[in-house]
C-alpha cells in the first residue's frame, strides 16, 4: 500500500536524492534505478496481488552486520555519535 501512496523507501528516498543540491549531479543512475524498481513492483503486484518479498518482507535490522544494512557513517563524522549502539 505504501507503493501505491507512493510513500515506499524507494519513493522517500527519490524525493531526498532530488532535493540536496550538491548531490543533484550525481543521484541520476540512483534514481533511475529506484524507478525501475518500482516499475517492477508495480508489474508483480498487478500479476501476484501481493508486494515482492523484498518489500514485503524488508524489516529493519537491530545492527549494521546484515549486507542489506545501511553502511556505518565515516569515522569523524560531526553526528556519528547519534548512530552508535552503545
Amino acid at each position: 500500500m505504501v507503493v501505491l501512496n507512493e510513500m515506499s523507501r524507494f519513493h522517500l528516498a527519490i524525493e531526498a536524492l532530488k532535493h540536496v543540491p550538491r548531490l543533484r549531479s550525481k543521484v541520476s543512475d540512483v534514481i533511475d534505478m529506484f524507478s525501475r524498481k518500482l516499475y517492477e513492483h508495480h508489474g508483480y503486484i498487478r500479476q501476484h496481488l501481493e508486494d515482492m518479498p523484498e518489500i514485503r518482507d524488508w524489516h529493519w535490522t537491530a545492527d549494521f552486520s546484515e549486507p542489506s544494512a545501511a553502511p556505518p557513517l565515516a569515522k569523524g563524522h560531526p553526528r556519528v555519535g547519534l548512530f552508535t549502539n552503545s
